[in-house]
């Protein structure tokens, strides 16, 4: 059942629902600490969950969240409450906007992935006053991404089946990346370039988007030597956009097309880079200098 965190002083004390009567009760022997002004509560419980004895509330919003069929998942959604002192009765507001996003298509999904075209921070720890429920700051362990588990898999038809992330607002001003990976393992990404603007309380619909299991994928495979950075190859069609990575050679990997250069860190003088893209008809260099060798055989 759902659990929150109640701040009757600075400790975190867990509150369980009860169906039976019908309300929440004290799930834990935690002791009340120094006090504060008034009575909060934060939806989950979490026990990372803070509120200051000036009443400055700390919590996580997830970067991992899980699908539920039925629609938008309310366990993962970050709510707060606060009361005057004494108060048994606390009324939660709701901190994030959602994307919806819609998948049809003849395969089985294992999760869907969100990040922002612009490396956004999009989870993580982060601070709210209750009485301005804008966040002041993000704290500590931050994510650019945020992904939704489908535990038992979740096999597409041709209705498009809607996939829920809660999101604090924000604006992705080159709109966002979606990384969908099939219960084989294999991973495929769709993006759009169009500014979305997240508000409280509301829910951003996505263009449906489609996949299936035959994917023409083609591959190019590029080495480098002696540089630390890199300008990143460009892919052009004719026709849709171009879809895939650039896997850089250390153990990363971008979505094709969304940066220009990359920096290395690993300390590695060569690099064999590698770009796996489908409905491309163009692939360009703009710096030649330091690389040693090119196959094109399966592009």
């Amino acid at each position: 059942g759902a659990e929150i965190s109640v701040f009757r002083s600075t400790a975190n004390e867990k509150f369980a629902w009860d169906a039976e009567a019908e309300n929440f009760a004290k799930a834990d022997e935690t002791k009340k600490a120094a006090g504060i002004s008034g009575v909060y509560g934060i939806h989950p419980y979490s026990s990372s969950s803070r509120v200051s004895t000036t009443g400055e509330i700390t919590l996580s919003i997830p970067a991992t969240q899980t699908y539920l069929a039925e629609g938008l998942n309310f366990a993962d959604v970050p709510m707060i409450a606060a009361a005057e002192k004494g108060a048994t009765e606390l009324e939660f507001n709701n901190l994030c906007g959602y994307v919806c996003v819609k998948i049809f298509g003849n395969v089985a999904l294992k999760s869907v992935e969100l990040q922002g075209n612009n490396g956004e921070v999009v989870a993580g720890t982060r601070y709210y006053g209750f009485n301005n429920i804008s966040f002041t700051d993000w704290y500590e362990n931050t994510s650019k991404q945020i992904t939704l588990n489908c535990p038992e898999g979740v096999k597409l038809s041709d209705k498009p089946t809607q996939f829920y992330f809660s999101l604090a607002p924000m604006t992705f001003e080159n709109g966002i990346n979606i990384n969908v990976e099939f219960e084989d393992g294999e991973t495929i990404p769709k993006s759009t370039s169009k500014s979305i603007t997240i508000n409280r309380n509301t829910i951003v619909p996505m263009q449906n988007v489609k996949l299936n299991t035959n994917i023409d994928w083609q591959y190019a495979l590029i080495t480098y030597k002696d540089t630390e950075s890199i300008t990143a190859p460009q892919l052009y069609s004719n026709g849709s956009s171009v879809t895939g990575y650039i896997y850089w050679g250390d153990d990363t990997y971008s979505v094709a097309n969304s940066t220009s250069s990359y920096v290395y860190t690993d300390g590695e003088d060569t690099h064999t880079v590698t770009v796996k893209v489908m409905d491309a008809s163009a692939i360009e260099f703009s710096d030649c200098s330091n690389i040693t060798s090119v196959d094109f055989s399966n592009f």
